[in-house]
C-alpha cells in the first residue's frame, strides 16, 4: 500500500465564514511507499530549504511491529534519503525538528510490551544524513504517545506526551542534550474525546516556558510549573501558537467533528467570554 506523506495547512481569518475563492495551484505532489502502510504525522522545512517528514510504517524486515519512517526531500520535493527506526517491538514517529548542527530530534512511542499494547514515549537523535546517534526511552507506569518535541538550544529538548488509552492525561518530559531525563511533570487533564485519536500541541513561549494545546489550553513555565489553564468542554486544540501581543491563538475542532473552529486569548489564556470562531464546510465551496 502506498500513502503519502502530507502537510496540512492552517487558514486564520477575522470573519467566521470564508469567501469563495479559487483554490491555489498546486506546485507538486510526491508518494512515498512505505512497507504495507505508511503515515506521515509531521512535516518541517529545513534550513537548505527541503523538508523533513515523520510517520510510521510497517516493519521493514520480516519482524513485527511498526517502524519510524523518516523521509529528507529536496526544495521540489525530490527524495533525498528516507531512514527507518525500528527498536525492539516497534516504534512509532509523531514530531521531527531539525537541531542547529543539522541534525534531527525525533519524537515517538516505543513498544514496550506489545502483547499488553503498552507503549512509551521516545526521542531519537540523528545526524544531518538521517543517521541515529542516540535514542531515549522515557518510561511510564501507563501506555502514552509522544505527539511533539522542541529543541531547548540543542542541550535539551522537551516532549509532550498523553495517555494512550483514557485521553485523560498529558505529560512533560525535559531531557538533556543526550536525552537523559531532567524532569518530568504529569497533568491530570483530559486531552481528547475519549477516542483515542486526538493529538498534542507544544509550542516555546516568549518567556522561556510551554503552551500545550489539548482539550484544555495549557500554559507552564520553563520547569513545567505554575500551569495555566483554560477549559474547553466541546472543543479540542489540535494546534497553538504564540501571537505578537503575548496571546494564543489555536484551532481545533469539536467532539462530532463537523467544524473548524479558531480560538484567540490573551497571554493569561483569557479568552474574555468571546466566543471560537466556526468555520464549517460549506464555507471552503
Amino acid at each position: 500500500m502506498t500513502t503519502a506523506l502530507m502537510s496540512a495547512c492552517l487558514f486564520l481569518a477575522p470573519a467566521p465564514r470564508l469567501p469563495s475563492r479559487s483554490t491555489p495551484p498546486v506546485e507538486w505532489t510526491r508518494t512515498f511507499a512505505g512497507w504495507d502502510y505508511a503515515e506521515g504525522y509531521c512535516v518541517q522545512q529545513t534550513f537548505d530549504g527541503g523538508y523533513i517528514a515523520v510517520g510510521s510504517t510497517s516493519s521493514p524486515d520480516s519482524t513485527p511491529g511498526d517502524a519510524i519512517l523518516l523521509v529528507k526531500l529536496g526544495a521540489s520535493g525530490n527524495s533525498q534519503w528516507v531512514r527507518t527506526f525500528k527498536g525492539v517491538g516497534g516504534m512509532r514517529g509523531t514530531s521531527v525538528v531539525q537541531t542547529s548542527d543539522g541534525g534531527f530530534i525525533l519524537a515517538g512511542s516505543a513498544a514496550a510490551d506489545v502483547s499488553a499494547g503498552h507503549w512509551d514515549p521516545c526521542i531519537v537523535k540523528t545526524d544531518t544524513s538521517g543517521n541515529e546517534l542516540w535514542q531515549s526511552r522515557l518510561a511510564n507506569d501507563v501506555s502514552a504517545n509522544a505527539w511533539s518535541v522542541v529543541s531547548v538550544d540543542d542541550t535539551a529538548y522537551t516532549v509532550v506526551a498523553g495517555e494512550g488509552f483514557s485521553d485523560s492525561g498529558v505529560m512533560l518530559w525535559r531531557t538533556d542534550g543526550s536525552g537523559d531525563v531532567r524532569w518530568r511533570h504529569a497533568y491530570n487533564i483530559s486531552y481528547g474525546f475519549g477516542q483515542n485519536d486526538e493529538k498534542l500541541s507544544l509550542r516555546r513561549t516568549s518567556d522561556g516556558g510551554y503552551i500545550i494545546g489539548t482539550r484544555t489550553l495549557l500554559k507552564v513555565d520553563f520547569l513545567g510549573e505554575q500551569p495555566q489553564l483554560k477549559t474547553f468542554s466541546s472543543m479540542v486544540a489540535n494546534s497553538v501558537i504564540q501571537t505578537s501581543d503575548g496571546g494564543y491563538v489555536a484551532t481545533g475542532t469539536t467532539e462530532q467533528a463537523s467544524d473548524i473552529y479558531l480560538f484567540k486569548t490573551d497571554a493569561n489564556v483569557d479568552t474574555h467570554g468571546q466566543s471560537p470562531w466556526p468555520f464549517q464546510r460549506s464555507s471552503f465551496a
